[in-house]
């Protein structure tokens, strides 16, 4: 059973202002949710996780922000099962960012660093980091990997 994460976002278009982060097991048995992590410029969001997730999306969009429609609340002990899609947010821009285009939209999210620490069903601890849209994976007791990106992310580990 390795549980494996994909973050992604769904970006506005003139028809369509909304948008959506979301958050899939894409690997194989369920993930057991043991601490979610948000983080906007390099500052974490405390509180639940539905309110961490809705400050960062507030800070990241500020006036371009129309209003948050949706926010997770997937807390620790949550399963989140293979193939199992997670909507972290959904939100709505104002028109006036998309006239600055598809560049603008994406420089809005990238300070927005999520972390997620998660256990398998044999109990190995894993962390998924998402940070500048790249995703990492790593298992916490895999000495030589873990400790390269333990030190590579101490910022968004606690």
């Amino acid at each position: 059973m390795l549980p494996a994460f994909s973050a992604w976002a769904d970006y506005p278009r003139d028809a369509n202002r909304k948008c959506e982060i979301r958050l899939a097991n894409k690997g194989f048995g369920p993930a057991i949710i043991e601490d979610t992590l948000v983080y906007y410029d390099g500052r974490r969001k405390e509180g639940f996780q539905f309110k961490s997730v809705e400050m960062a999306i507030e800070d990241a969009f500020g006036d371009y922000l129309e209003r948050c429609y949706r926010v997770a609340t997937g807390e620790r002990g949550h399963a989140i099962g293979v193939d199992e899609v997670i909507p972290l947010a959904g939100f709505i821009v104002k028109p006036e960012l998309l006239k600055l285009g598809d560049k603008a939209f994406g420089d809005k999210l990238k300070p927005m660093t999520v972390t997620i620490k998660y256990r398998d069903i044999y109990r190995r601890q894993w962390v998924f980091i998402v940070r500048n849209f790249v995703g990492f994976t790593f298992r916490v007791n895999s000495p030589a990997y873990y400790f390269w990106h333990r030190w590579m992310f101490r910022r968004y580990l606690k």
